[in-house]
Order: structure tokens, then C-alpha cells, then sequence
């Protein structure tokens, strides 16, 4: 498990701009995302200081390239669990582990909830976002999972890894990997009384469950707030003036922030971060 001193999760223009600061503070720095965000995949930006017209995957690249040339490492893959450890954090890949003394979250707007029957309802009564968070509270109980994606088989594993009997439940979908519970039916509801007691399907067979954790799409900025206790406002996390969380080595810039969900608010909060990063290392 390589180590570094700063691990940005995200490639956009929040987490690029962080990088320059620390890595040219000469703190050892990567980040880790996909190259998949609302930049990416902008047509055109054309409110950014000092840049003409420019598409957003050009912006995008040049941010990449250009903390590459300052010396941080940049690898592509999806952050799938973020913990503490030894004074620190693990950072979790879908291809490798890395430990970091800070971390800085940058991933953007928090995912859209899917569109399941009881969804709502049983949020926080057997629904949960989040496997390391309450994973511990169904072992050796029958549980399912909502998603196609490697964030979702890393949920999967993990509640199998601590004693859970998994179903992967796919709603018609193809996975990125095999599991051997998969329920490629369609849901139709969630159901069960004050707490969830199962997963209907469409043609009505109805699957005893738990608890339901849902992991549509990639882990966002908010999934990682719940993995390690971060304190958030709806889908943004909370933070202060030097872009820290209440959690001491947690920061926190770009979208996921909320407010204006522009380029130039990013790099603006990813400087402060970047600067206020080092300044919290020196205290180490």
C-alpha cells in the first residue's frame, strides 16, 4: 500500500487546483477519480478567468497535465471506501489501496437517489447508503444491494466479507462482475412495516430482507461523508472557511460543497484547501 501525504478524490478542477498547491509545496499528493465529472462532460466553458471558449474535456486535460508537470500522481479508477487507520486514512480503489495522513473529498454533486417504490419511506429504517456504516447491524441476516457498478460489488463484498448473506439486485441491468446471489428482475417496491421486511419484484415474488443498501452509480462525496462521519447539509458537506470538515484531516472543495456549482467556485475553494492542507501537515 503506497503512501502519501494528500490523496484528493476527484479529477476536476476543485481537486486539480488543490493538487498544485501541495505537490509544488512539495507534499506528496495524488488523486484518484474518473475522468466522468460535470467538467468532462460540459460542451463549452466560457466564464473562466483569462480563457477564451473551451470545451470542458479540454479544460479538463489541461488541468490533469498540468499537475502531472508539478509532480502529483494522478490514477483513474473509482474510490469505493475511505476509513481511518493508524492516525491517517485508506483509501480504497476498485484496483488498489493507498494511505493518506489528509484527504481531500472533491467528487462533485451527490449521485440522484434511483427510482425505487419505498425508497423514502424506509430511508433509515433498513434502507442505508452506506455498508461500512451500518453493515455491522445486519450479520448473518439476509441483505441486498442496488446497483450494476464496481462501487456496488465493492458494497456486495464487503457485507459478504463480514457475514452477510448478499443478493445483488441488478433491476434488469448488466453488471461489470458476476455475483453468484444476483436478482436480475426488476423491483417493484420495497416493503414491510415499521422497518424493511423485503424487496417486491414485479411479477410479485417477494425477497425477505433486512435491509436494502443502495449503491446506483459511483460512490459520491456524500456516500463517503457517511462512511467516516462527516457533518453535511442535505447533499453538501459542511465546511469552514479553511475548506476543513468537522473531521480533523478531512477537507472538502468543488460542488460537493454546494453553493455556485461553477468552475471558477472550485478552483477558488480548492486553492484554499491546497493552502490550508499544508498548513495542517506542518502540524503533524
Amino acid at each position: 500500500m503506497k503512501n502519501y501525504d494528500v490523496i484528493a478524490v476527484g479529477l476536476g478542477p476543485a481537486a486539480c487546483s488543490a493538487a498544485l498547491y501541495t505537490a509544488m509545496g512539495g507534499y506528496k499528493t495524488l488523486l484518484v477519480g474518473q475522468a466522468a465529472g460535470s467538467l468532462y462532460k460540459a460542451e463549452k466553458i466560457a466564464n473562466f478567468y483569462g480563457q477564451a471558449q473551451i470545451g470542458g474535456k479540454e479544460l479538463f486535460e489541461k488541468g490533469i497535465s498540468r499537475v502531472k508537470e508539478v509532480g502529483a500522481e494522478v490514477k483513474y479508477g473509482q474510490v469505493v471506501e475511505i476509513t481511518y487507520d493508524n492516525g491517517g486514512f485508506k483509501v480504497k480503489s476498485d484496483t488498489d489501496e493507498y494511505f493518506a495522513k489528509t484527504v481531500l473529498l472533491a467528487t462533485g454533486a451527490a449521485r440522484n437517489k434511483p427510482k425505487l417504490g419505498g425508497l423514502s419511506e424506509f430511508d433509515g429504517k433498513g434502507v442505508s447508503w452506506c455498508a461500512v456504516c451500518d453493515g455491522f447491524f445486519y450479520r448473518k441476516k439476509k441483505v441486498g444491494v442496488y446497483g450494476t457498478g464496481k462501487y456496488a460489488m465493492g458494497e456486495v463484498k464487503y457485507l459478504s466479507g463480514i457475514g452477510c448473506d448478499v443478493t445483488l439486485f441488478t433491476d434488469g441491468r448488466e453488471t461489470d462482475e458476476t455475483w453468484e446471489k444476483t436478482e436480475k428482475r426488476k423491483i417493484k417496491t420495497l416493503y414491510g412495516g415499521e422497518l424493511v421486511e423485503g424487496a417486491e419484484l414485479e411479477d410479485g415474488e417477494k425477497i425477505p430482507l433486512s435491509a436494502m443498501f443502495i449503491a446506483e452509480g459511483v460512490a459520491s462525496s456524500n456516500d463517503f461523508a457517511k462512511m467516516i462521519g462527516l457533518e453535511t447539509d442535505g447533499n453538501y458537506i459542511k465546511i469552514d472557511a479553511r475548506c476543513a470538515t468537522n473531521c480533523r484531516g478531512i477537507f472538502a472543495a468543488g460542488d460537493c460543497t454546494g453553493g455556485l456549482l461553477q468552475v471558477a467556485k472550485a478552483v477558488g475553494e480548492g486553492a484554499v484547501a491546497g493552502v490550508e492542507i499544508g498548513k495542517y501537515l506542518k502540524t503533524l
